[in-house]
């Protein structure tokens, strides 16, 4: 058993290597089937076996997942996401990553930003700063001055 599902891994990672290259592009099912000598069926037959989904679903997910990332670290308009990621159109991502994720992109996108504010808040808090503060004078009133004078001469 553990033998055949080595050989399924290796009979799909032309494929999976192919998608992962190629998800930004249009990708044909019969352009996988090309590369590894299989008819549509049995391809998608491959990927349920292997990974539960589906050649296409496998697609998208790869595309959402770009898109999220983009989402989360650029301010870049959702169609040209949607673009960057793959899909046709923007109102076409958002409908697979409102099904896959249960949000919109740009309410994920608008989560995130609150996410990230909150992490830096934190950070930057008086709190933390005043007890930064408070540490390092404590270091320095511990640390010898002849010890501290060489490091704040460099």
């Amino acid at each position: 058993m553990e033998a055949m599902k080595k050989e399924l891994i290796q009979e799909l990672a032309p494929v999976l290597d192919y998608i992962e290259k190629h998800y930004t592009e249009k990708i044909l099912i019969s352009e996988l089937c090309d590369i590894i000598h299989v008819c549509d069926d049995k391809m998608t037959r491959l990927f349920k076996k292997q990974l539960g989904i589906t050649p296409t679903e496998y697609i998208i997910q790869m595309r959402i997942a770009r898109s999220m990332e983009l989402l989360k670290t650029t301010s870049l308009p959702l169609e040209e996401i949607a673009i960057m990621s793959g899909f046709a159109s923007n109102s076409y991502m958002t409908r697979c990553f409102k099904q896959k994720v249960n949000i919109t992109p740009g309410k994920y996108r608008e989560e995130s930003m609150r996410r990230k504010e909150k992490i830096m808040k934190e950070f930057f808090s008086k709190k933390r700063i005043v007890s930064l503060l408070l540490a390092l004078l404590m270091l320095v009133s511990v640390v010898p001055q002849a010890a501290i004078s060489p490091v704040i001469a460099s």
